[in-house]
Order: structure tokens, then C-alpha cells, then sequence
């Protein structure tokens, strides 16, 4: 490799990797606002807030004490309010029970997101979902991601990206 093709390939590589930066650093941003907007909308109901998706320390447990409850799949987490449970079947929660719903990158490793987005939506007065955009690089790379995912016309549009073998 020249002098020159090493150049074009770092320069390549350092613009790649500033705008996955970049994108991280919005979608962390992101997934704050959307759940602090879930939060909001059911305290504005005076009702628990439904939080599907570990936080991992980007966002909050929501409020044991007013009922919010932490949803995901695995086997434990440092939140009190925890329930282990695929967001495909929320059939343990009455319709409407949530102010609101926040999601956070939970749809693209599922079986069914969209029998996901209907029970959310049954649960829950509003819904807001924080996903991987389709024209970031690791988007495509995680392993884990089956779908890519899309809201043309602010509908929801799932699009696979790799087999389906964890589903039934």
C-alpha cells in the first residue's frame, strides 16, 4: 500500500468513525427526550409509565413508588420496578394501565415487532420507541439485529435483515 493509499484509507476511516460518534452521541440525547416524554405523558394521566429495554445507565428505572414499571428480558437488573417479560405479549397488563411507553432499542431483535408495537399501543395511551437509524454502520453489524427499521409516513416499516433462528 502507498503513502497515499494509507492516507485515503485513515481519512476514510476517521470520517467513519466521527460520524458513528456523531450518531451516538444523538441517539443517546434521543432516547433521554423520548423518556422523559413518556414519563410526562403519564404523569399528565396520572397513571404508571411502562419502560421496555434495560437502561444501562442512559436513562431512569421510572418511579417504583408511582407504579412505573422496567420491563425487559433478562435474567436480572438494578432496577426495583423489574419485570422479566417479552414485550411481544404484554397480556399481564390491562388495556390502556400506562400513561405512557418508552422503548428503547428493543424492536430490532424481535421475532414480531410489530405484534410488539400493537400491544404497546394497547397497554399504553402514547408510545415512544428510540431505534437504530438505517444509515448508521452498526446498525447492520450488531449480530442481534434482525430487522432494520423505518417510519416512512409515520408508519412503521420492519424490514429483515437476518434469519429469524432465535424465534419459534
Amino acid at each position: 500500500m502507498t503513502t497515499s493509499q494509507r492516507t485515503t484509507a485513515l481519512t476514510i476511516g476517521t470520517a467513519i468513525a466521527a460520524w458513528e460518534i456523531g450518531w451516538t452521541v444523538v441517539g443517546k440525547a434521543e432516547r433521554r427526550r423520548l423518556y422523559r416524554s413518556a414519563l410526562d405523558a403519564a404523569r399528565r394521566r396520572n397513571k404508571p409509565a411502562l419502560v421496555v429495554g434495560e437502561p444501562d445507565g442512559e436513562y431512569g428505572c421510572g418511579d417504583p413508588a408511582r407504579g412505573d414499571v422496567l420491563l425487559d428480558i433478562r435474567d436480572s437488573s438494578v432496577c426495583a420496578n423489574y419485570v422479566r417479560q417479552n414485550v411481544e405479549d404484554l397480556s399481564r397488563f390491562p388495556n390502556k394501565f400506562f400513561g405512557g411507553s418508552f422503548v428503547s432499542h428493543v424492536l430490532e431483535h424481535l421475532c414480531d415487532p410489530e405484534r410488539a408495537i400493537d400491544e404497546l399501543r394497547r397497554v399504553s395511551d402514547e408510545v415512544f420507541v428510540s431505534y437504530p437509524r438505517p444509515w448508521r454502520l452498526v446498525t447492520w453489524m450488531i449480530p442481534g439485529h434482525v430487522w432494520v427499521i423505518t417510519k416512512p409516513g409515520g408508519r412503521w416499516r420492519f424490514t429483515r435483515i437476518r434469519p429469524l433462528s432465535h424465534c419459534n
